[in-house]
């Protein structure tokens, strides 16, 4: 019953301790609840729904947490997995995955190494010492040694996984490899750059440019604590008939460590979309026209401008066209080797920026170009007389940036807009005209038609899939700048800078968004950052057209494939061979090292090679992949980002796993760094996980990983091509405690009974004053309780009631007796 706070075994009052108190004694004979007083607890997590098949969704979150995923298809963007379950496709919130690089998630229910990529550069070959033999060894046999020995190191490296130790046998002992055509750079001046340090020894290690005529020598290298970088440059003489590149050192018994060589010629590494021309594949980079030659995996130079950079190359009705811009002619070649002008070389129809394949007004197959924003048009480009009159596209103070086609339509990208060629009326039409609000040099650049539809980086981190309409100006733009955005991940989110394309792939180079592409300042700084090498990562995805049942919607998904330790990627192209697929992606590295300012840009070519047969490397009878990659998950914080959690284990399940085939397993838990590149712990005691079937490590019972969110790195390694290691499950088991919420059961008994005994009364309307006091506490939104150990605690407050005796006193006039007995829930509310 009701009686002085002061004098009860619990007290109620709104929060400030002292409004609407009331007191109440517990009912000790109450039935179910003995003594009338009860604690029972209230577990935050919500009793567990399975939305398909039974797995550990319909675990208790009583027992643990635990997320398990058999399948990464479904794409790269998930920067967190809030929920605990299942991660598989079924839910498609929580089957992104994080990122790979190297590794290969697109396959449904595998994780397995990526496509081999060779870093060929230009001129020499294996310059990056990161190159592969077919008995998975790194090849060593490009170069020619004299009284010294070239070997390859994981000890000493400079960029990427691999460099390369030199040991002289004898003083002047040295390193070369011989630039193929080497009249084709007489009188023209050529670079080399290398990185040098000294491993033991005494003397010194110099890069040299050697012809027929002579030597250029860099400045020596002595450095032994860090990479030094040897830079020298050469005009070819005149008459050179040879044309090397060397590292000498100077005594005998030396040992040095060399990474990163670079030859290059003057004029640019700003690269064209590669062409292929009588089954051999072409691309000009500055003022040079490369031929790729597969047995060697180089790019050669079949062509170097005195001086005009090469702006666009095209292959077309049995012939290679070179366009050397608004200054000179462009160039023809029916062989691939020799260039000349085109015939009738007169007026402005022997200038071309870009060119392009598509139907012209009469429906016949032409060639277009450009020339600031004119059009012009020919089916027979081998004679300038045979263009069309030019026909304006847009503006003139704005730049054209790119000619392309899709369904036979010649689009072009402009710094204001895309515009469409009409064959009906001969003239152009402005597809986005809002695009002159937020003018680019970098709208449209790059596009590609694609199964009726087109493609298109529109600059400013944008990225538009346009289906085309039946009809001129018929089109529907849809943003997919989304899917490539994660920003919990550094390095995601800029712009799109090239696109190419197979039948199962559109393959998109997204730059780093974390450097500026120019000084956001007005001025020079007084310092520069000798040695800084400066760089961004461009990342290379592929988007796929996904259905996961037939007849379900289809959508575009991204997928990381590799990264690039480059300043930018200008072109993409990718050809069938006659045993693989190769996809070439081309660009450029900023060296500041190089101290010339005008020819500081490393032209820079890697071919990744794909198989024919099957698109997964690890399922073809030849296996050509990486020997080494990784695999990053999303955080995992189970959506209870602020209650702390320890790791009991990890099972992997897989194939091809042994002691030479692995997957380690490292962690990153809470505010570790967003740089993937450092900061990560090893898993378990090694975290290696070696064993085919499914794997289980991560008992931490005296050392535990505490975490509120944790994500993983999965590093796969193998010794061998033969075969990949697999990964086709993981589950991570954890555990919490959170701190569950109390609720107090409470039985009172209230009574409105009087006694006339010695005419005095006893209880005096307890019940209706009491139920009063308890309507005006339920109804806040939480009210304070002392318990009857004297602790408080913040609850809200709900009751139910039941009468267990009612009488009337009808001949005394006395108003009806009435016992209640009250059934208090309070359950707990935390404020900290």
């Amino acid at each position: 019953m009701a009686t002085s706070p002061y004098s009860s075994d619990i007290v109620l009052s709104k929060t400030d301790g002292s409004t609407n108190l009331l007191g109440l004694k517990l009912f000790r004979d109450a039935p179910n609840v003995p003594g009338g007083w009860r604690i029972d607890h209230v577990s935050p997590a919500p009793p567990r729904q399975a939305s398909d098949s039974a797995n550990y969704q319909q675990q208790s979150p009583d027992i643990g947490l635990v997320l398990d995923q058999d399948s990464w298809h479904r794409g790269f963007g998930a920067s967190s997995i809030s929920r605990f379950g299942t991660a598989t496709e079924s839910n498609r919130a929580r089957a992104r995955y994080g990122y790979s690089d190297g590794v290969l998630a697109m396959f449904r229910g595998e994780l397995t190494l990526g496509y081999l990529t060779d870093e060929s550069d230009i001129l020499i070959k294996n310059g990056r010492f990161e190159n592969l033999d077919s008995t998975s060894a790194y090849d060593m046999s490009d170069y020619t040694t004299s009284n010294a020995t070239l070997a390859s190191t994981a000890t000493y490296v400079k960029n990427g996984d691999r460099g390369a130790t030199i040991t002289a046998s004898a003083d002047d002992g040295y390193i070369e490899q011989t630039i193929n055509s080497p009249t084709l750079f007489q009188s023209k001046k050529v670079f080399a750059h290398c990185y040098l340090r000294r491993i033991s020894g005494s003397g010194n290690a110099t890069l040299q440019i050697i012809d027929s005529a002579g030597t250029t020598s860099a400045t020596a290298v002595t450095e032994t604590s860090a990479f030094t970088a040897g830079i020298a440059s050469r005009t070819v003489d005149g008459s050179a008939s040879s044309l090397k590149v060397r590292i000498k050192l100077s005594t005998n018994g030396d040992v040095f460590a060399i990474d990163d060589l670079a030859f290059f010629p003057e004029g640019g590494a700003t690269w064209t979309e590669p062409q292929e021309f009588s089954d051999n594949i072409y691309a000009a980079c500055g003022r040079t026209i490369y031929k790729w030659d597969d047995t060697n995996e180089i790019f050669n130079a079949v062509y170097y401008d005195a001086a005009y950079a090469i702006t666009d190359l095209i292959s077309f009705q049995g012939a290679l066209y070179a366009a050397r811009g608004t200054s000179a002619n462009y160039l023809r070649s029916t062989d691939g080797t020799t260039w000349a002008n085109p015939s009738t070389n007169s007026g402005n129809n022997r200038l071309a920026t870009y060119f392009t394949r598509a139907r012209n007004a009469s429906g016949d197959w032409a060639l277009f170009k450009n020339r600031t924003n004119k059009i012009s048009i020919s089916t027979d480009p081998s004679d300038t007389a045979n263009w069309g009159s030019e026909i304006e596209c847009g503006d003139s103070n704005r730049d054209v940036t790119n000619l392309f086609s899709a369904n036979d339509r010649l689009y072009v990208g402009r710094e204001d807009g895309l515009f469409e060629y009409s064959r009906s009326v001969n003239k152009f039409l402005d597809l986005q005209p809002e695009a002159n609000l937020f003018p680019d040099d970098s709208n449209f650049k790059a596009a590609q038609g694609r199964s009726g539809a087109i493609f298109a980086g529109g600059g400013d981190q944008s990225f538009f899939r346009i289906d085309v309409g039946n009809f001129d100006g018929s089109y529907v733009w849809s943003d997919l700048s989304y899917i490539f955005k994660a920003p919990a991940y550094r390095g995601f989110g800029g712009r799109v800078t090239a696109l190419t394309q197979d039948r199962n792939n559109l393959f998109v180079a997204l730059a780093d968004d974390l450097a500026s592409e120019s000084s956001g300042f007005p001025y020079t700084f007084p310092f520069s950052f000798a040695g800084a090498n400066i760089s961004r990562t461009v990342k290379l995805l592929s988007v796929r057209t996904q259905q996961e049942e037939p007849g379900s919607s289809a959508e575009d998904v991204p997928h990381t494939i590799a990264n690039f330790d480059v300043s930018s990627v200008d072109a993409m192209g990718k050809f069938k061979g006659s045993d693989k697929m190769s996809l070439f992606v081309l660009g450029n590295l900023i060296n500041d090292d190089s101290g010339d300012g005008n020819n500081n840009y490393e032209p820079r070519a890697f071919r990744i090679r794909m198989p024919i047969r099957n698109e997964n490397p690890a399922l073809n009878s030849v296996a050509e992949h990486r020997l080494s990659g990784n695999f990053y998950t999303p955080y995992i914080n189970f959506n209870y980002p602020d209650i702390n959690k320890s790791a009991i284990k990890l099972t992997l399940t897989g194939t091809n796993l042994d002691s030479n085939k692995t997957v380690t397993v490292y962690y990153k838990t809470d505010d570790d760094t967003d740089n993937d590149n450092i900061g990560w712990n090893t898993w378990g005691s090694d975290g290696i996980f070696s064993s085919t079937g499914q794997t289980v490590a991560g008992t931490f019972s005296s050392a535990l990983i505490n975490f509120d969110r944790i994500r993983f790195k999965l590093a796969f390694s193998t010794n061998e091509m033969a075969s990949s290691p697999r990964i086709n499950s993981l589950v991570f088991h954890a555990a919490w405690n959170p701190i569950d919420y109390r609720k107090w059961v409470a039985v009172v008994k209230l009574t409105d009974k009087r006694s006339m005994q010695l005419r005095r009364v006893r209880s005096s309307s307890v019940l209706s004053t009491d139920v009063s006091s308890l309507e005006t506490l339920r109804k806040e939104p939480f009210v304070l309780l002392k318990d009857p150990d004297g602790s408080s605690h913040y609850v809200n407050l709900k009751y139910t009631d039941s009468m267990t005796s009612s009488r009337v006193y009808a001949t005394r006039g006395v108003a009806p007796d009435q016992t209640r007995l009250l059934t208090l829930e309070m359950t707990e509310v935390k404020t900290s």
